[in-house]
């Protein structure tokens, strides 16, 4: 005997589906009733789906001989059932003192990171945990509780990904009773963590002390109550997820450490879509931080045009908005952000790269095409015998004879017009022939030496880009 009929149907076609891209089961294994009835389940279900089944259980070093205990109890369960077993050591309380965390917050992301790199060494698996209904009650309660939008009362997810595996919530759908009652049935032993009573910690609280009180004084039926609404929050914050990530594809400029986007576009969107976007943008640029509303709001503000236009949003990010645009972008200290290079002189043939600025300089001799190609990132002159080209950083005081202009500008002026941000102009690349102005790669030429008919001379390409 399994669970009842349906749920066992029910479970075996979610796990088979997911099994189709792995055949690894990882089983995250605390020892407690809970994920004890899941492993128990898991190796019964070998004997009609073939898949290689693990257990890890990961030890957090805050419970002394009881968790000792625990880990025992996983790994000689595993041995009689000849179940690959895997315990990681993680250190909790040294590792709160560092981020600042909660001992909770703190567990469970070392949690998840001892999964993934268990995982890691068998390949690409499937995570399962034993989270199940209360949990999720609990879950979207506590986040409503600390202050959370529509997408923290969704709850938690039944699948997401963890690195290159599948995170699989197989569980989530049974209650609490219905896995004490699977354990009693098949008399599978498991341990009763003492750390479940301490109301300490917040998410004891909720189940030990508000649950049952709004379940006595309010509504009985509150935990499905919760638990549709965290179904419809799920729903729809799918449906508005989709809606911000096509906006983001088809307006945002996304680069390795920097996005931005036009103040026209942005302002077009609902106020609501405004701030996914840029939580989306923020978890892109750094997916492992949480950002507080506090934060996303900040940078709405700025990119409707109100309060500075410029701010720190935290975690090593600025925001500026400047030239009818905003751009998140990693901070860089005073002196990081002067990016002068030392001049080079280019031979006829030159490769380089000025690595710590991002451009890629290539130089040659060559046969000039019959009809040039207009291109902001190429030039094309005769070169002359005793010509000195030099690559330079921009100097204050650079100008330039623009091919069809009368006259000379400023290069500092050709930057603003560019909208080139300030932060970029110190280290821009500047080509010049003789001390005198030729080129600035994507965005100006000068009209100076361009190639002449038959009896042009030698012929010099170069070509400046930036490294994407």
């Amino acid at each position: 005997m399994t669970f009842p009929q349906s749920i066992n149907e029910y479970l075996m076609k979610e796990l088979s589906s997911t099994l189709q891209d792995s055949s690894i089961v990882i089983a995250a294994v605390s020892g407690g009733a809970d994920s004890m009835a899941m492993l128990h389940w898991l190796q019964e279900l070998r004997q009609t789906i073939p898949f290689m089944l693990v257990a890890c259980h990961v030890h957090h070093g805050i419970r002394g001989s009881s968790a000792d205990r625990d880990a025992a109890l996983v790994e000689q369960f595993s041995l009689r059932y000849k179940i690959d077993f895997e315990l990681v050591y993680v250190n909790v309380l040294q590792q709160q003192e560092v981020y600042k965390e909660s001992v909770e917050t703190t567990a469970r992301r070392l949690r998840y990171e001892a999964l993934q790199q268990v995982a890691d060494r068998y390949g690409t698996c499937t995570i399962i945990t034993a989270h199940h209904r209360s949990d999720q009650v609990e879950t979207v309660l506590f986040h409503f509780l600390r202050g959370t939008g529509i997408s923290g009362l969704r709850g938690i997810p039944q699948k997401r990904s963890l690195g290159r595996h599948h995170l699989f919530r197989l569980f989530l759908s049974l209650s609490k009773q219905d896995l004490r009652e699977y354990v009693t049935v098949h008399d599978v032993p498991f341990a009763e963590d003492e750390t479940n009573q301490d109301k300490t910690y917040s998410r004891n609280r909720i189940r030990h002390e508000l649950l049952p009180y709004l379940r006595a004084n309010y509504n009985p039926q509150v935990d499905e109550a919760i638990l549709r609404l965290g179904e419809v929050s799920a729903q729809e914050d799918d449906y508005l997820l989709l809606v911000t990530r096509t906006f983001i594809e088809q307006n945002v400029t996304l680069e390795k450490e920097s996005v931005s986007c036009s103040l026209s576009s942005f302002s077009g969107l609902a106020r609501a879509l405004q701030r996914r976007c840029i939580k989306l943008l923020l978890e892109y640029l750094e997916p492992s931080v949480t950002w507080r509303f506090s934060q996303v709001e900040d940078i709405r503000l700025l990119a409707s045009g109100l309060g500075s236009h410029r701010l720190s949003c935290g975690h090593g990010y600025d925001v500026l908005r400047e030239y009818g645009r905003f751009r998140i972008s990693r901070a860089v200290s005073h002196q990081e952000s002067i990016v002068s290079f030392a001049p080079v002189t280019l031979d006829w043939s030159s490769f380089f790269c000025l690595a710590k600025f991002r451009w890629i300089v290539q130089a040659q001799p060559a046969t000039a095409p019959k009809k040039l190609i207009a291109s902001k990132w190429e030039v094309w002159f005769e070169r002359q015998q005793g010509d000195q080209i030099v690559l330079r950083s921009f100097a204050v005081g650079d100008r330039i004879e623009p091919l069809g202009m009368q006259g000379s500008k400023r290069l500092s002026d050709v930057f603003i017009d560019a909208k080139v941000p300030k932060e970029m102009r110190e280290g821009y690349p500047v080509l010049l022939i003789n001390d005198q102005v030729l080129f600035v790669p994507g965005l100006v030429r000068s009209r100076h030496r361009l190639l002449s008919g038959i009896d042009r001379g030698p012929v010099q390409y170069v070509c400046i880009t930036p490294q994407i």
